[in-house]
C-alpha cells in the first residue's frame, strides 16, 4: 500500500503525500519511513512501542509519530484510533525531513517558520516520545478538523479543495502544536504559573477561535468577573483575553496565507473575523503587512505543492 492520495477531479495525473487510516492498529505499512503520522485515540487503551520504549495509553489522546521510529501495538482494549500519514512537502514543497529537523539548510524565512509545525515529531526527549494527553474538548476540535481535511481530499467537489483541504491541515498542525506546548505536555511560558482560571479560557480560546467570543460571556461561562479575568490572564500570558485571540487567529492566517491560495475572506470568515475589514485592519496592526501584501510577499517566492 503506498500513502498517497490520488487528485482524480480537477486535477490531472497527481499523487498527493497524505492519506488517511480510519482504523488505525499500527500494522506494517509500506512507505512509512517516507511520512510523518498523527494517531487520534479517540476511545479504549492500549500498551504501545516506540522503539522499544512501553508506553500506556489511554484515550483520549494523540500520538506524534515521525518516519524514523518504529511502532508495534502489544495490547489494545476496547481500541478507537484514525491517523494521518503526511510528507513534510504536502504544506510546502521545500521541505524535508532533514530541514525540518534543523539538520538541512532552509532559506526563505517563511520555509523556517513552517517548521514550527513539525515539533510534536521531531523534538523527542526522554520526557516526552510523542504522546499527548488531551481533554475531550481539544480532541473534539481537533477530530473535526482532521474530518474537514479529509472530507476536501477525499470528495474533491469543488475546483479549490486542494487549496482548502491544506488550510483545514494548518488549523489541525496549529492545534497540535497548542497541546504540545501545553502546561501538561511541555512547557509553555505564555501560560506559566497561570492559575486554572487562565488555562481554562486559553483552553476555550485555542478550541473556539473560530466563534464570537467576548470577555464578558467568558466571564459568564467561567463564574468570575471582567476585572479578576483580564488581571490573571495579562499577568499569566502578557496579553489581554482579546489580544491574546487576535494574535492567534492572525498567527492561523500568517499560515494560510503563505501556504494556501485560499480567499483572504474566506480566511477572514474561517477565523473568526466580523468581515474582512476587521480582519485587514488586524492583520495589519500585528504584522505591519495588508493580507494581500502578506501572501505576495511570502507565497509567490515558494516552491508549493503542486495541487
Amino acid at each position: 500500500m503506498e500513502l498517497f492520495t490520488d487528485a482524480i477531479r480537477f486535477y490531472r495525473e497527481k499523487r498527493i503525500p497524505i492519506w488517511f487510516n480510519l482504523n488505525e492498529k499500527f500494522e506494517e505499512l509500506n512507505g512509512t519511513d517516507e511520512r510523518l503520522r498523527v494517531v487520534l485515540v479517540q476511545r479504549g487503551t492500549g500498551i504501545l512501542s516506540i522503539d522499544e520504549r512501553r508506553l500506556s495509553i489511554i484515550a483520549p489522546a494523540i500520538i506524534c509519530i515521525n518516519e524514523k521510529e518504529n511502532i508495534s501495538m502489544e495490547v489494545k482494549v476496547d481500541w478507537v484510533a484514525k491517523a494521518i500519514y503526511f510528507h513534510p512537502m504536502y504544506i510546502n514543497g521545500n521541505l524535508t525531513f532533514d530541514n525540518i529537523r534543523e539538520t538541512g539548510e532552509i532559506d526563505l524565512i517563511t520555509n523556517r517558520q513552517d517548521t514550527f509545525l513539525f515539533r510534536p515529531f521531531m523534538r523527542k526527549d526522554k520526557d516526552y516520545v510523542g504522546l499527548l494527553n488531551v481533554d475531550s474538548i481539544t480532541m473534539n476540535r481537533i477530530a473535526e478538523l482532521f474530518d474537514c481535511v479529509r472530507h476536501e481530499i477525499e470528495e474533491q467537489s469543488h475546483h479549490t479543495w486542494s487549496c482548502c483541504a491544506r488550510s483545514y491541515f494548518l488549523e489541525f498542525l496549529f492545534a497540535l502544536i497548542k497541546v504540545y506546548e501545553a502546561p501538561e505536555s511541555k512547557a509553555d511560558s505564555s501560560i506559566k504559573n497561570s492559575s486554572d482560571l487562565v488555562k481554562n479560557v486559553v483552553l476555550y480560546i485555542s478550541s473556539n477561535y473560530e466563534k464570537r467570543i467576548t470577555v464578558s460571556e467568558l466571564c459568564s461561562m467561567f463564574s468570575t468577573n471582567k476585572t479578576t479575568l483580564q488581571k490573571q490572564f495579562t499577568r499569566a500570558t502578557g496579553q489581554s483575553v482579546i489580544a491574546y485571540l487576535m494574535a492567534l487567529r492572525v498567527k492561523l492566517a500568517t499560515l494560510m496565507l503563505s501556504d494556501t491560495s485560499i480567499a483572504i475572506s474566506q480566511i477572514a470568515e474561517r477565523l473568526g473575523f466580523s468581515d474582512s475589514t476587521h480582519f485587514n485592519r488586524t492583520f495589519h496592526k500585528l504584522t505591519r503587512y495588508s493580507p494581500t501584501q502578506y501572501r505576495k510577499e511570502f507565497r509567490d517566492s515558494r516552491e508549493k505543492f503542486p495541487i
